[in-house]
């Protein structure tokens, strides 16, 4: 699969097109939502969250719990962890109104399209890959492995996703400059208050926990159960078995994070 968080590079161009009904959290959420199965484990089968019936009977209410995870727990304890004239200008995204519920409904659903169609270019056994013979040209083979076109769509698309993403961010949230987020001055004032810089020692500690711990876990399981690859197949499911740990494990600390940063919130006088 493409990585999981180039996706929302797809929903980038559509925030401007949707109007009132573009929510950019939604769109982003969205466009991640068929692969959060894999990212909070839920037992279910790729068609059961990545084929067009799952935009209504997964995609939508998976991607409206992640849409509400975010803003009550996630997002001021993340904030927290920016600092200087960027803190400032996060600080003016997160005071902004919510979307209405209409917006984000739109958005989560169209963002969920976008990798449901990502996903059909760059996957086998989808009705686009099988309709376009092309796509299943073999690059390579060796192994026990065939390289084919898809499949190097799926890694070219990814570091071009997270490529173009890094580029808008660096654009939107680089430079000096805020953004109008249609949030009053109060509003700011009470984000950046509750969502005050942490200490940069610790807030240097913690963005390292977020990658120790998951790599960590997924070196862990996946050694266990591909103890010595050799062959491309090998490395291919040891790749997966890491990434499968690994962003179960990025959740879970992300989580962990935010909910003690709750908790300290409310229990400081």
């Amino acid at each position: 699969m493409p990585f999981t968080f180039s996706h929302p590079a797809a929903v980038l161009p559509l925030l401007r097109p949707l109007g009132r009904f573009g929510s950019l959290s939604a769109l982003v959420i969205g466009s991640t939502a068929p692969d959060l199965s894999f990212i909070v484990p839920m037992g279910l089968s790729r068609a059961q969250t990545h084929a067009p019936a799952a935009l209504l009977t997964y995609c939508l209410p998976a991607g409206l719990l992640a849409y509400l995870a975010f803003h009550l727990i996630l997002k001021l304890p993340l904030l927290r962890l920016s600092s200087g004239s960027l803190h400032d200008r996060l600080c003016q995204v997160a005071a902004a109104p919510l979307a209405t519920w209409r917006a984000v409904v739109a958005s989560l659903l169209c963002g969920a399209l976008t990798h449901l169609l990502w996903d059909g270019f760059t996957h086998q056994g989808t009705v686009i890959v099988a309709a376009l013979p092309f796509l299943r040209l073999p690059l390579w083979a060796g192994d026990g492995y065939t390289f084919y076109v898809f499949s190097a769509l799926q890694q070219l698309s990814s570091v071009l996703g997270l490529i173009v993403l890094a580029v808008w961010l660096k654009r939107r949230y680089g430079n000096s400059t805020g953004h109008g987020s249609g949030a009053r001055d109060t509003e700011i004032a009470f984000a950046s208050r509750t969502a005050a810089p942490l200490r940069p020692r610790l807030r240097m500690a913690i963005l390292a926990g977020f990658v120790v711990i998951p790599f960590i876990a997924g070196l862990l399981v996946a050694f266990a159960e591909n103890p010595a690859p050799v062959t491309a197949s090998d490395f291919r499911f040891f790749f997966a078995s890491f990434i499968f740990t690994a962003l179960p494990a990025l959740a879970t600390t992300l989580f962990a994070y935010a909910l003690a940063c709750q908790v300290w919130r409310r229990a400081a006088p």
